[in-house]
């Protein structure tokens, strides 16, 4: 019992210590100014300026719906062949209000983010019954 004793009295001194004095188990980090001084940068020999492709724009004419479950409604417009494209952008919660009417979109496709659908395009502008 006083074995037991002891060590628990060890363990709540070192306990105590490090709590006191600061220690840590893990590596501290390197303070701002040090990791920044100690990394070398060379500038390359020549720059040149690097501009992202042209995305063009293309327009797709279809009746807008409602796809998925709530919380995962997405909406789709789907063409006049049945192929169904994911919208997004900044017009898409007016596109909501639009359920089961024809649009022409406008916009590019974008790597997809749909769960239900193939293909996604970022909507830039749109017009109702064309």
């Amino acid at each position: 019992m006083q074995s037991h004793r002891l060590l628990l009295s060890i363990f709540s001194l070192f306990c105590l210590l490090t709590m006191v004095l600061g220690f840590s188990f893990s590596p501290k980090p390197m303070a701002t100014s040090d990791a920044i001084s100690s990394v070398k940068t060379t500038a390359p020999a020549a720059t040149r300026a690097v501009s992202a492709p042209p995305v063009s724009m293309i327009r797709i004419t279809g009746s807008v719906r409602a796809v998925g479950n709530e919380p995962f409604v997405e909406i789709v417009l789907q063409d006049k062949s049945g192929t169904p494209f994911h919208l997004v952008g900044d017009s898409r919660l007016h596109l909501t209000d639009l359920q089961g009417q024809t649009i022409t979109a406008y916009g590019s496709l974008i790597k997809n983010t749909s769960r239900y659908v193939r293909k996604t395009l970022k909507v830039e502008r749109y017009a109702v019954g064309k």
